[in-house]
Formats: C-alpha cells, structure tokens, sequence
C-alpha cells in the first residue's frame, strides 16, 4: 500500500470528523495510514481506494477502523483526587440532602471498565449496596466494552502502591495465576452501553446522574462536537450533581455552564439555565492546548497547540538534544510523561528544555501544569505568571490562572484573566 496522498488524509478525517466528532488536527497522517494498513489487511481489500470506498460505505467497518485508533490507558484508582473527591460528595453533599435515593453515576468515557470499577469500589467503602446504586460506563469502542463486561485484568491495570493493590484484591478481586477477575457483585453494578458523547441524541432516555465522570476525551472533539457534548452533559447532571474532568479539561468546562468546586478544582457544578441560554454560553468555547491525556488516548501522537493561536516566542534554532530533538519534541514527550504519571520526568524534561532555552512559554505552562496534578497551587501560580511574563496572550496559562483565581476565591483577578482569555483567542480561533 502507498503512502497516503493529503487528499486520501483529508477524506478519512472528514469521516472521522462527521461521523464520531474528532478533530482532525489531533490525528496524524502516520498512523491514520497504520490502522488503514491494518484494517486493509484484515478485509482484504486490493488497494487504498477500494478501502476508502468500502469505509465511506460500510458503517460497521467505519466503528472497526477508528477502534484501531482508540487504544485505551487507563488503570483502577487512576489519580487519587476523583476518588476523594467522589468520597467526600457522597459523604458530605448527597447522603444528607437525599432519602433513600439511588445514587447514579456516569463514567464517559468508560474505556476498558477500570473507572466505573473504581467508581462501584469507593462507594462501597462508603458503605453503599447495590440496591443504592446505579453505575454507567459508557464508551465508543465495541472491544473495550466487551473487555469492561469480562472484568479481567493483567497486572498492569493495577499501578497503585502495593498496600493498595492488596487491599483491592483483598475485598474487590479473584486472583487465577496472573489474572484479576472483579468479583460477581461489582461486576453487577455496573452496566456497560455503547454510545457517542459527541452525538445529539447521546442517552436521551436516561434519568438524570448525580455524579459524572468525563475525563480527557472533550478535547479530541472539534467545537461542534464539544458543543453538543456539553450540553449533553449539562442535560445529564442533577441539580447539585457533582462532574468530573481531566485536568486538562477544565479550562473547557469552566467557560461554560458548569462552576467548579472550590476544594476540587477539576470538580463542577451546574449552573442552572435553559438549553437556549447553555448553548450561546457553549458557543463561546474555545480550543484549549493540552498534555495528551492518558487514560483514553489515540495511537497517534497529539499535536496538542494550535500554533495559528499561539505567540510563545521561539528561539532563532530550535533547542536539540543529543539525540537531535527539538524543544517542541521534548516538550511533547514531557507531556505525555506527565499525563502517564511519571511527573518527576516530565518536570526534568522541562527544565532541561528552559536551561538551554529559558524563554520558552510552553515550558513554565507545562511546569505549571505539573504542579497543579501535584495539588502545588502556588508553584503552579508562579509558573504560570512566568509563562504569562514571556508572552502575554498565552492562553491556557490565562486560563489555569482564572481557574486559581476561582478556586482561591479570589473573583477580581478571575474576572481579569478570562476578561485576558477571551481576549487572546485570535479571529477563528473556533474554527
């Protein structure tokens, strides 16, 4: 099979685009043209073109080529804060305002099961029966669905410290050799469905969820897609309900209908309104530059900043390594470092990068970023204003800034940096 032509590109990405929503700037010609390879293979076709035929045609192969894309990361208990922050909003919110209620939960995207497991594990901690739960895990993969409804696991889908490895074996897991089975009774808790968040009619029939988890997957979607996502996560939260996004996603969600919490920065409230109203406030959404999340990632690298917003200054020859990499590649790689959870080499990186080339804006933004997965918020303030120093407009440095200001409580600097954030989205920026 040749290389793909940019025609060839630019069609399978409009497939893409109109049928599941992803931006095409977050998907690379390199392994677009893998998984045609492989999917070619599989049915035998003679050539790209009658592949591209045959997927702008068959729907069932459609769903089977973007699964070659989607390769789900993800692991129980990943990150501890959504966990707490799910403990203390059972505990602390919903038990006292609520009589015997079933509590419901969405995980979206539930990838291949370990969130929405993870989700069903802390409730019952909290001393939650299945008679009082109703858990969702939802997700566009057929595969990592069947894999969620199985419940079985090889080692790697458990990262914590042993101690918490040993207590989830303990109680939640049955060991067979090197496989983990969830037991019978979480299993049941939880009920798996396929469906696109990015679609209009997306669980139009279910109740409304006291508790969302939406993690890194809002910024693959392009602004129409984001759009209607949101609104169809704004439809689904309950009254006081509590969402919870990826980090990198706040920024997204902070600029719509939702206010976030002051003790969880990347927890949010609805805030009450009519659909007219959401969406011309959705409408005003913009691309947020991000690490490139982990927990539900494509095989491609992520181009994560749209340069064409962007006026970090740049050095006259990009910063290399020994291994010839430029500062943005090493950049790249610290980003996916950090959102791997291996933040100490992400912060090295960085810092090499800004000792060879110190006015480097990504750099202190990302550094920044680090700092806030490590609950750090004053270090994280300090390399944010840093990245704010060299460039002025840098817009997710604004952005995380109007999210401390929130959470600090501090609501003249908030409203000074969005005022800042909306200002530096160039003209068709939400193109």
């Amino acid at each position: 099979m040749n290389a793909l032509s940019q025609i060839e590109t630019d069609r399978v990405k409009a497939l893409l685009n109109a049928r599941f929503g992803l931006d095409g700037k977050t998907l690379s010609s390199g392994n677009l043209e893998q998984a045609l390879r492989q999917r070619s293979a599989v049915t035998k076709a003679d050539n790209i073109k009658a592949y591209l035929e045959r997927l702008s045609g068959d729907e069932a192969e459609l769903q089977n080529f973007v699964e070659e894309l989607l390769v789900p990361e993800t692991w129980f208990f990943r990150d501890v804060l959504p966990f707490e922050c799910l403990r203390q909003y059972v505990c602390e919110d919903w038990r006292p305002r609520t009589n015997n209620k079933k509590l419901r939960v969405l995980s979206v995207p539930c990838s291949t099961g370990e969130e929405p497991y993870s989700i069903a594990m802390t409730l019952m901690d909290q001393g939650l029966d299945a008679s009082r739960l109703h858990i969702d895990g939802v997700d566009l993969s057929r595969s990592g669905l069947a894999k969620a409804a199985e419940g079985i696991y090889g080692k790697t889908a458990f990262r914590g410290e042993s101690h918490q490895f040993e207590r989830i074996l303990q109680r939640f897991l049955e060991q067979k050799y090197d496989r983990f089975s969830v037991k019978s009774e979480i299993r049941n808790m939880v009920h798996f469905r396929h469906a696109n968040l990015a679609a209009a009619d997306f669980l139009a029939n279910e109740a409304a969820y006291d508790v969302i988890f939406c993690r890194n997957v809002l910024i693959y979607f392009h602004v129409r897609a984001r759009e209607i996502a949101l609104v169809n996560l704004h439809r689904l939260l309950a009254p006081g309900g509590l969402l919870y996004v990826g980090h990198v996603e706040a920024a997204i969600i902070a600029e719509g209908s939702f206010s976030s919490l002051d003790s969880f920065p990347f927890a949010f409230r609805p805030i009450d309104g009519d659909n007219s109203q959401r969406s011309n406030r959705i409408s005003k959404k913009t691309k947020v530059v991000a690490p490139r999340p982990a927990d539900y990632s494509y095989r491609q690298t992520i181009e994560t900043r749209d340069t064409t917003s962007i006026k970090t200054i740049k050095p006259t020859e990009p910063v290399a390594s020994a291994a010839g990499e430029s500062d943005e590649e090493l950049l790249r790689s610290a980003r996916e470092a950090a959102n791997s959870g291996r933040l100490e080499e992400a912060e090295n990186i960085c810092t090499n990068v800004l000792a060879k080339f110190p006015v480097n804006a990504d750099a202190f933004c990302l550094l920044g970023l680090i700092s806030r997965a490590r609950d750090d918020i004053s270090s994280a303030e300090k390399h944010f204003q840093k990245a704010l120093y060299l460039d002025p407009q840098h817009h997710e440095s604004l952005v995380h800034m109007m999210l401390i200001a929130q959470q600090c409580g501090d609501r003249p600097a908030e409203a000074n940096y969005r005022r800042r954030a909306e200002q530096a989205i160039p003209a068709g920026g939400d193109s």
